[in-house]
């Protein structure tokens, strides 16, 4: 049993051998396949403005202890939330037993690109570093609901209903010493940890909208790149029976 696994801030699934789902347009998936390693982006520059946020109760929350450390003459040290979000870094995958059409279109609109599948379980070994946390995100209407406070990974790992439809699993891994000042001034928009293709991988599959020679161009890229997987179309491209 792996310790991370254990955090509170990250939940697990009951079921590890769950298929988890990675979708990607071809420019990403060929730099997957070169350089063998996974990209964590900063989560300040994600398209979710809300990420990494406080939801309306934690904030006020949050402002009612800090009006009583300062009527206790107690000092504020650290970053502020919004500052701190610059030194954490995710990778997301969706877990499902299914596909989904949604995160086709959402993150492959032209017709294009590939989901890589594996397990949840693989997905764990694959990321064998105790400062690389996975977990489920938890979702929550930001208006009404609270999540735990105490701890920097909570705000990471909440998003709100919006995009539940998503069932992220994340991998977050935080910049060293988060709390120095120096750190908050690193232009890197992302950072990258080891990771095979052909040895955690399950099966790739290519988009199910693609037009065939695209397929067989993604086919051809893969044995020149002497990565050994499984390629298939999309189980979305089975035609309809009537």
């Amino acid at each position: 049993m792996y310790k991370r696994l254990e955090h509170p801030c990250f939940p697990q699934p009951e079921n590890k051998q769950m298929k988890v789902w990675r979708y990607l347009d071809l420019p990403k998936f060929i730099n997957l396949l070169m350089t063998q390693k996974l990209y964590l982006s900063r989560i300040d520059i994600l398209s979710d403005l809300y990420e990494g946020s406080l939801t309306r109760k934690n904030f006020a929350n949050k402002e009612i202890e800090l009006e009583r450390l300062r009527e206790n003459g107690g000092k504020i040290h650290g970053p502020t939330n919004q500052k701190m979000r610059e030194s954490f870094y995710v990778n997301c995958w969706r877990i499902d037993n299914n596909e989904s059409e949604a995160m086709w279109k959402l993150y492959c609109p032209q017709n294009d690109g590939v989901a890589i599948q594996t397990t949840y379980e693989n997905l764990v070994s694959s990321t064998d570093n105790e400062e690389v946390y996975i977990g489920l995100v938890n979702y929550l209407d930001y208006d009404s609901e609270t999540f735990p406070s105490g701890n920097v990974y909570y705000p990471l790992m909440h998003k709100r209903k919006a995009f539940e439809h998503e069932k992220e699993v994340r991998l977050v891994k935080a910049k060293s010493d988060y709390w120095s000042e120096e750190e908050f001034d690193n232009p890197d928009f992302g950072l990258t940890i080891n990771w095979n293709p052909a040895l955690h991988l399950k099966k790739i599959y290519v988009n199910p909208y693609a037009s065939s020679w695209y397929f067989e161009t993604v086919n051809e890229l893969v044995k020149k790149l002497d990565v050994k997987m499984d390629i298939e179309w999309s189980n979305l491209k089975a035609e309809p029976l009537y």
